[in-house]
């Protein structure tokens, strides 16, 4: 069991990573973000940090990956993204 939660940590820790370092890209704020995929900014910053608090935390992940997805797919619409950083 203890191993899961280490792999549960460190994949979160890259998540929230990657999630920060994408919307630092599009220019968007903490708040911003927590406005759209509804949530407080606190909320935000955990998941960016890789924080677990509950079962909530998965799904507001989930949800902020889903808003940066979409913002994604809409620039590559109009050709304004040239290639996807993992």
């Amino acid at each position: 069991m203890a191993v899961k939660k280490k792999d549960s940590a460190r994949l979160a820790k890259r998540l929230g990573g990657n999630l920060s370092e994408r919307r630092k890209q599009l220019g968007w704020t903490q708040e911003m973000v927590a406005e759209r995929v509804g949530v407080d900014a606190e909320t935000i910053s955990r998941i960016e940090r890789g924080a677990h608090e509950g079962e909530r935390m998965p799904a507001q992940a989930e949800a902020l990956a889903r808003v940066v997805a979409d913002d994604v797919a809409a620039q590559r619409r109009h050709g304004q993204v040239d290639r996807m950083i993992d």
